[in-house]
């Protein structure tokens, strides 16, 4: 699909694609948030988030219980801190991706010196003063 996408004439450097190593977004809330110690695991072939709230003991015989169960675990998300950093990481590249028009403009520093990627953009700071005004002291 990535390459798909490069191959479009003109538009290569518009188009970021990015994911993230959870089976679902659940997974991006730290469990600990939820008193958990870690996500149960649910047997291949059995959907995912069925599986998770019936180990959990939660409903899930109906669509609007599974969309119940998502609303108790957003509901235990307070901050940036309550998700794992590597859903961070990429939500902050987009971020960067998206508010940097041209990311590597000839003559262009960062305060370290660095060029391009290398020095800290625009996007990434304004993700770490949203995460210090919410309280988070990752950000």
């Amino acid at each position: 699909m990535v390459d798909a996408v490069r191959s479009v004439p003109g538009h290569p450097d518009h188009v970021r694609v990015l994911g993230h190593p959870y089976v679902d977004i659940w997974q991006s809330v730290r469990p600990e948030r939820l008193g958990l110690a870690g996500w149960p695991v649910v047997p291949r072939g059995q959907p995912w988030k069925h599986g998770v709230c019936a180990a959990l003991g939660w409903p899930h015989g109906s669509q609007a219980d599974v969309a119940r169960a998502w609303q108790r675990i957003l509901a235990a998300v307070r901050t940036y801190a309550d998700l794992q950093p590597t859903l961070l990481a990429s939500v902050e590249e987009l971020i960067d991706f998206v508010t940097d028009p041209d990311p590597d403009p000839p003559g262009r520093r960062s305060p370290d010196g660095a060029r391009g990627d290398e020095g800290v953009s625009a996007g990434r700071a304004a993700a770490a003063r949203r995460c210090r005004r919410a309280g988070d002291p990752a950000g």
